[in-house]
């Protein structure tokens, strides 16, 4: 099944609700754990462990296990990659894309009260840590030359119905298509830039610029294109946790998280199409592109609970839980089109940036974790679990319900609980240099539906390997330097840029997505 990729979504969708589809929905529930180079190294896999500024965003009963203070900071450096091959033999190209960000995964103090006593309470911890759990890096791209399909064809198709009254300014009567209708804004904006217009004799039928008609009303792709895609994605999640732990006779640890989530994503979406032949097409066209920017920013809040217990010398075991999270987030968003032709006319358009504001209520999610220490050296593995389906908008009006009644119906219908299995190792090499080993194993959130439920698009599952070293820089063990290497299994996708429309088939591409994170870190123990 074919993968429509978001240009599709932009295409169809008006100025008033833009990017809050469940796609965008399962973008901020889905969390991706970074944390310290320690954590990451060892896969996240500290739900029974603790003892990290990290794992503070994995078990916050991490603090109860610190002996002293400590002070600890994290630089980070992330990339995505893509490589896309057409998916049609006759379509035969490729294409490579990245995007890469200096990040700071984790940053935090944890400051440890010794009670004095002898058995019970025998400290309290308190801290605040700022962990990234989200990574929005992702590059999308692929190129092709084709005759079968044009994106143009397929806003030409998508505007049929619409008059053009409804497109075009008025400025005789103050009217402004973007504000004033609820026609989507590439329409109006192919429109208004030339590069649809209307069929001869008709007031709300429209064709492409890339394509021609015959005298029978039959309409063709002009000839030969070169189609261009570029998708680019930035930004994350960090969680600020403000914590507080407790340490009950060195066996028993328990402590809160109140976390504040901070949002920021940033994505650039370009087209374009260029023909082979310029004298193949009616109007003469020899350029056609348009570029899409979004930012998505907010907040949001939820509390998180955690314990961790030995019940024998050299074993852990861990569990968390923590609340749904109530974010408020804005979108906003423009478009830009430019159109040329051969007689030298050329027409930039630019939107109005639109703007909207809602709220998205993310699942609860309950983890459970295991670790053995020994001597030199430990072994820990997680479990968590998360049901996508659970995840809904809220617009929070009074009286509204049916704002985002679709939207929640289709992720209900087509995401699912998914299991997380984070496994981590470390081994002291020797009295000052540890080894570090991770793995994580991300199943599928579920599937992409229709509003008739009808799936589109199954998401595959996603899988990371890490590893790292330790270095304890001074003899007293309260300095230390920690370096992590995270590389994302390649992931195959199956995606075209724009949907089918009437008898033309768009392009189909097979891509493989690719990610590495490097995090340094430097912790002071005190």
């Amino acid at each position: 099944m074919k993968r429509l990729i978001s240009l599709v979504g932009l295409l169809l969708m008006g100025s008033a609700l833009l990017a809050q589809g469940p796609a965008d929905a399962l973008r901020i529930a889905q969390l991706n754990y970074e944390g310290s180079a320690r954590t990451l190294a060892m896969g996240n896999a500290f739900t029974a462990l603790g003892g990290d500024i990290g794992a503070l965003a994995i078990n916050p009963a991490s603090s109860g296990v610190y002996r002293s203070n400590e002070l600890a900071l994290s630089l980070g450096y992330s990339n995505a990659s893509m490589v896309s091959l057409s998916g049609d033999d006759m379509l035969n190209n490729s294409y490579s894309g990245r995007t890469g960000r200096v990040t700071l995964p984790s940053i935090g103090a944890i400051a440890t009260m010794d009670s004095g006593n002898q058995s019970g309470l025998f400290s309290i911890s308190y801290g605040i840590a700022a962990n990234r759990i989200g990574n929005f890096n992702r590059v999308t791209a692929g190129n092709c030359r084709t005759a079968q399909a044009t994106l143009l064809g397929n806003i030409a198709a998508a505007a049929a119905g619409i008059d053009q009254t409804v497109l075009a300014y008025d400025t005789d009567n103050n009217y402004n298509p973007y504000s004033d209708s609820n026609a989507p804004w590439s329409i109006i904006q192919a429109f208004d830039a030339y590069a649809i217009s209307p069929i001869d004799g008709t007031t709300d039928s429209y064709i492409g610029t890339t394509e021609n008609i015959d005298d029978g009303g039959v309409i063709t792709v002009g000839g030969p294109l070169d189609q261009f895609y570029f998708n680019k994605c930035n930004g994350g999640i960090t969680e600020v946790a403000f914590n507080l732990g407790a340490n009950f006779s060195d066996r028993f640890y328990i402590g809160a998280n109140l976390d504040l989530h901070i949002v920021d994503y940033k994505q650039t979406e370009f087209y374009s199409e260029t023909p082979v032949n310029s004298a193949q097409f009616q109007d003469g066209v020899t350029y056609y592109a348009t570029q899409f920017q979004l930012r998505t920013s907010g907040a949001g809040i939820n509390l998180k609970l955690g314990a961790i217990y030995n019940p024998i010398p050299g074993l852990r075991l861990g569990a968390t839980f923590t609340t749904p999270s109530l974010y408020s987030l804005t979108d906003v968003w423009n478009r830009a089109t430019k159109t040329e032709f051969d007689n030298g006319n050329d027409y930039y358009r630019e939107s109005p940036d639109g703007a909207y504001e809602y709220n998205l209520i993310t699942p609860l999610r309950w983890s459970v974790g295991a670790a053995y220490t020994g001597n030199r050296g430990l072994l820990s593995v997680d479990y968590e679990s998360v049901n996508y389906g659970a995840t809904r908008y809220d617009n929070s009006k009074p009286f509204d319900s049916t704002t985002f009644q679709t939207e929640n119906k289709q992720i209900r219908g087509g995401y699912t609980i998914s299991h997380l299995l984070r496994v981590g190792a470390e081994y002291w090499i020797t009295n000052r240099i540890a080894g570090r080993l991770g793995y994580n194993l991300y199943t599928s959130p579920g599937k992409e539906v229709d509003a008739d439920l009808n799936p589109l698009y199954t998401y595959p599952k996603t899988q990371f390997v890490s590893a790292g070293l330790g270095f304890q820089l001074n003899d007293d063990g309260d300095l230390a330097l920690d370096i992590a290497y995270q590389r994302m299994l390649n992931q195959s996708d199956r995606f075209t840029v724009y949907d089918d429309y009437d008898t033309f088939v768009a392009p189909v591409y097979d891509g493989i997505h690719t990610a590495d994170k490097v995090i340094v870190s430097l912790v002071f123990r005190f």
